[in-house]
């Protein structure tokens, strides 16, 4: 269904007439780009690190600036929250379905806001076709970004990018660089389809929080946690699907008076290391060693901490073979640590 001007500008009336005074959050930040890579289509954009992000293989993603207030974009609500969605999805291209189809039916607004069609390159030798739109609304202005390009005349890659509450200036710099960023998905052949239905997914980036008994940490979204056997009085493992080699343990160990130094040396020494190192762990004193397990195959770090008498241990475990893909994030979960 389209909206049409009237449609919007009776919205905006009404809500102007019986809008109530009400608190809104502030515009998300973007920190940092990161990306998201679909290995059944070859699709990738960076994407805003801690926006929440759902994707679906060889369909696409979306991410939201603020997930409780992504309904919003279900009715074009005149005022609220000024979030902010991100869209990178494909559609098959086929005899009922031509890729100007497909771009008709991805402009559901009345064609009177859209500003368009022009021509951009991406991957710097494809041709895309882009469109504008922008009207007021309650809060600001809203205003959005759709662009399509196909590699293959299979599948077409639809990119769209919308803002309330005059927010899309603000994050302009940044959809540049996400729109420099686009590889286009191209239809699998049977043989690769086959390979990829194989292949388990890396660590996601995006991080969620989970509490323990005594501490929060946060781990990939694909991760998931188990209870894991300890010497300790609590333990649970995080780990994904794709590789049991390589995982996160965090352990709750049995009270005890002494230092947290005390503990770490005589663990060493159980397991004959001398390489201990006195860091900050989320601005708490720690300390953590690192050794391996499978020389040439798999390396281990194990990181303590404490509060008050009861201490903590963070076993991090990673395969050599993809150590640039894991050890990042585990490096950046073991940093979102904290004791309650």
């Amino acid at each position: 269904m389209r909206f049409t001007t009237l449609t919007i500008l009776i919205a905006i009336l009404s809500l102007t007439a019986c809008k109530k005074e009400v608190e809104t959050k502030p515009p998300a930040e973007i920190t940092n780009l990161v990306e998201y890579k679909d290995d059944a289509t070859g699709l990738s954009i960076i994407y805003p690190e801690g926006w929440d992000m759902n994707s679906n293989v060889g369909k696409g993603m979306f991410a939201f600036s603020i997930p409780e207030a992504k309904s919003r974009f279900t009715r074009y609500d005149g005022f609220g929250d000024p979030v902010a969605r991100l869209q990178l999805n494909t559609l098959k291209i086929d005899s009922t379905r031509s890729f100007d189809d497909i771009m008709d039916g991805k402009m559901i607004f009345d064609s009177s806001v859209y500003v368009g069609p022009s021509k951009i390159m991406l991957e710097d030798s494809i041709e895309a076709i882009s469109y504008s739109y922008t009207f007021p609304l309650n809060d600001g202005e809203f205003k959005g970004i759709i662009i399509g390009a196909t590699k293959d005349s299979v599948l077409a890659t639809i990119f769209r990018f919308e803002s309330f509450g005059n927010t899309y200036q603000k994050y302009q710099s940044e959809i540049d660089k996400m729109i420099s960023s686009i590889k286009l998905a191209v239809n699998p052949s049977v043989s690769d389809t086959i390979y990829l239905k194989q292949e388990l997914p890396l660590p996601s980036q995006n991080l969620v929080r989970k509490s323990g008994d005594g501490y929060t940490i946060s781990i990939p979204d694909n991760f998931k946690a188990v209870k894991y056997k300890s010497a300790g009085t609590y333990a649970r493992k995080y780990e994904g699907e794709r590789r049991a080699d390589s995982y996160v343990v965090v352990e709750v160990l049995k009270k005890s008076k002494k230092a947290l130094k005390k503990i770490v040396e005589l663990n060493a020494k159980q397991m004959k290391l001398t390489d201990v190192e006195q860091i900050k762990l989320n601005g708490q004193d720690a300390f953590m060693f690192e050794y391996d397990t499978r020389p040439g195959k798999n390396k281990r770090r194990i990181y303590f901490l404490k509060n008050g008498d009861i201490p903590f241990r963070i076993i991090a475990d990673w395969s050599v073979e993809e150590e640039s893909d894991y050890l990042p994030v585990f490096e950046k979960l073991v940093e979102t640590f904290k004791m309650k």
